[in-house]
Formats: C-alpha cells, sequence, structure tokens
C-alpha cells in the first residue's frame, strides 16, 4: 500500500510539473465528425502499442536497435514517462481505441525548444488524422508561455513523414549525411523544425 501511495505521488508530482502535458492531456479533437482523444500513455498502453504497430523499429530510428524483452520495455518507459522534460501521448477514438501515439522529447527550458515524434495505425493513414492533430497540437504549444521551437528527425527515404511535416508548417533546416541505415543501405536523415512566430504569421495570413 505504501509503496502505490509512494507511486501515486511521483506521478502527480511529474504531472505537476511537465507543463507539456498539463497543456494537451485529455484535449478532444473533432475530424469529420469523429472524436479522438489525447491521453497521457502508461508504460503498458505503451508495449501493447509497440508490439501491435511497431513492426520494424528501423525504418523510425536512426538510432541503435536495442532488442528487450517486455520487462525491460517497461522500465525504459516508465524512465520515460517520468521524465517531466518527454509527454507522451496515445491518440484514442471515441471508442477508446489506441490508434497512434504523439511524443515530446528533450524539451529545453533554456532555449524553448522541444523534439516531435509521431505514429500512427496504417488502417488509419491516408486521411488526415496525423496531420490534423499535429497542427492542433503545434498551435496549443505555441499558443502557451515556454515554447519557440518544435523539431523532428526523419529519414529521407520516409516520403509521408516529410510530406506530413511539410503540410504541418515545418522547413527542413539540416541534413545528416548517411545517417539512417534500412536494409543495410545507409540514407540521409532530414531535420525539421517550426518557430513560434513562422506559426502565428501563417495563422494570420490563412484568417
Amino acid at each position: 500500500m505504501k509503496q502505490e501511495k509512494g507511486l501515486v505521488k511521483k506521478f502527480m508530482k511529474h504531472c505537476k510539473h511537465n507543463k507539456m502535458l498539463e497543456i494537451l492531456k485529455n484535449n478532444k479533437i473533432i475530424l469529420n465528425s469523429k472524436i479522438y482523444i489525447l491521453k497521457q500513455l502508461s508504460a503498458k498502453e505503451l508495449l501493447f502499442f509497440k508490439k501491435e504497430h511497431i513492426k520494424d523499429i528501423s525504418l523510425i530510428t536512426s538510432k541503435t536497435v536495442i532488442h528487450r524483452n517486455d520487462k525491460e520495455l517497461l522500465l525504459l518507459f516508465e524512465d520515460l514517462i517520468n521524465n517531466k522534460n518527454n509527454c507522451l501521448l496515445g491518440i484514442f477514438t471515441n471508442e477508446k481505441e489506441l490508434i497512434g501515439r504523439i511524443s515530446f522529447y528533450n524539451y529545453n527550458e533554456r532555449n524553448y525548444s522541444v523534439e516531435l515524434g509521431y505514429f500512427l495505425s496504417d488502417s488509419y493513414q491516408g486521411v488526415g488524422i496525423m496531420t490534423q492533430i499535429i497542427k492542433y497540437i503545434i498551435d496549443k504549444l505555441f499558443s502557451s508561455d515556454g515554447f519557440n521551437k518544435i523539431y523532428c528527425q526523419t529519414a529521407s527515404f520516409n516520403d509521408k513523414s516529410c510530406d506530413l511535416l511539410k503540410k504541418c508548417g515545418f522547413s527542413q533546416e539540416g541534413l545528416l549525411r548517411e545517417h539512417h541505415k534500412y536494409n543495410g543501405v545507409l540514407f540521409d536523415d532530414y531535420l525539421f523544425s517550426i518557430l513560434k512566430k513562422e506559426w502565428v504569421n501563417n495563422v494570420q495570413i490563412n484568417t
């Protein structure tokens, strides 16, 4: 019982100081008459999503792939969740089906930047869900104090991801040459970012 109270207290402390989580948790987004809900993911939900939907991790990261068992993954996910500079959100349908992830890592209080990651179940791709959700999230963060830049790293061969970021207003700001090994070939990685002033100017132009 004491251990459970300690975990609850630790979680509440995390929520209190996690600015991104406070802004984004439990937001409801209506797209084409369908409701999608952003909610913080638990370690078990992260593990479930990885096993069900992310079949090839080397496709979405250039980092060294470490093969972990379920217990090791749960500990890793707990560490990520408990880091106040991260925010790991699930995209749920109104029927409580987990269909995607939105992740923020390495929030920098000095330059007000944060790294974005995302993944959507194959069966929900191609209809604009992720584009609209990312635009919604960008607007929420840039409407709050403490956020000036959102950046993302993606593989040059991942055309869907590059197109998604461009649709959301991101600009390519850098190139990591031969940085991403996939199927035995070294590809470049692209660095994309969007600044608060760019988002605000774009909103003003389109209103």
